[in-house]
């Protein structure tokens, strides 16, 4: 009898305890994993929305936040929060959702924006005809 009852308390007292320390062991493991993955990864600022978005909306203080993102996934058109200030009353091209972040490519392009484009690109050159294109490419006369 003092057999099961010591065996009763014993495994009262030991799965508690052993519950414990597994959880501790598996909280442990997740965060050396967690910090292994973050490892190398640099994270900048970036502009999100706050919430979604339909084309012609207006940007504002209450439609924009600023979330951290690794610099890895971060591309040019991604806009910084040293921007907002240009982008605020723009409104919006495309629909966006909450979370997402500001591209330049979901604005609508500006006078400013269209004349630094008119500067940057060179004139294109304009074949007359299809033998001068394969006259051009070829490098030879075709007969």
């Amino acid at each position: 009898m003092k057999f099961i009852e010591g065996l009763f308390v014993g495994v009262g007292i030991g799965v508690p305890v052993f519950g414990v320390l597994a959880g501790i062991l598996a909280y442990a493991k997740v965060k050396h994993d967690e910090d292994q993955a973050r490892a190398g990864w640099t994270l900048v600022p970036v502009l999100v929305l706050s919430r979604d978005l339909r084309p012609g909306d207006i940007l504002d203080n209450q439609t924009l936040a600023i979330r951290s993102v690794p610099s890895q996934l971060t591309t040019a058109s991604v806009l910084r929060p040293e921007s907002a200030k240009h982008v605020f009353t723009h409104t919006v091209a495309v629909p966006l959702k909450a979370g997402d972040p500001l591209l330049t490519t979901a604005l609508p392009p500006t006078a400013e924006c269209d004349q630094q484009l008119r500067e940057r690109s060179a004139p294109s050159r304009t074949d007359a005809s299809v033998e001068a294109i394969r006259e051009r490419l070829s490098g030879a006369q075709t007969p």
